[in-house]
């Protein structure tokens, strides 16, 4: 019997679902299936420039179970590139990390959901002066979390 699957982690959603050749209809051509996974894979080890291990702890997975799904991910782009097919991302359910943000005027903190856009103000004072909080990890940029 395999050990319990974790929950992977996933910072960023993509901004796009969808990726084909110009000018070619989508119902003429073949597509490959990424998943939210093997994107945050990439985005970690590639944008990020995390090494492995890091990676692997950040997304909560093994660090031969990243290698796993890197690889995957890499196959599946460069079928893509090479032979013209439409690039899907298949959104899986993970645990999406909340997003944790801090008033600059009453330095009050608190989390908002993924989907419900940027707070516009600080729940406890009102104030317009919010931020996205910077996670933990110094690895991490400011794009995390999104609006």
């Amino acid at each position: 019997m395999s050990r319990p699957r974790r929950r992977r982690r996933i910072r960023r959603r993509p901004e796009r679902m969808w990726f084909k050749p110009r000018g070619v209809p989508l119902s003429e051509i073949d597509k490959v299936d990424l998943n939210s996974d093997e994107i945050e894979a990439m985005r970690l080890k590639h944008m990020q420039e995390m090494t492995q291990e890091e990676a692997a702890e950040e997304m909560n997975v093994s660090r031969s179970t990243f290698a796993r799904i890197i690889k995957e991910a890499h196959k599946k782009v460069t079928e893509f590139l090479v032979k013209g097919h439409a690039l899907q991302i298949q959104e899986r359910k993970y645990a999406h990390m909340p997003r944790e943000f801090i008033c600059k005027e009453c330095e009050y903190q608190w989390n908002a959901p993924y989907g419900e856009g940027r707070p516009k103000i600080c729940p406890e004072c009102k104030s317009q002066e919010i931020e996205l909080k910077k996670p933990k990890s110094s690895l991490l940029n400011d794009d995390i979390g999104g609006d």
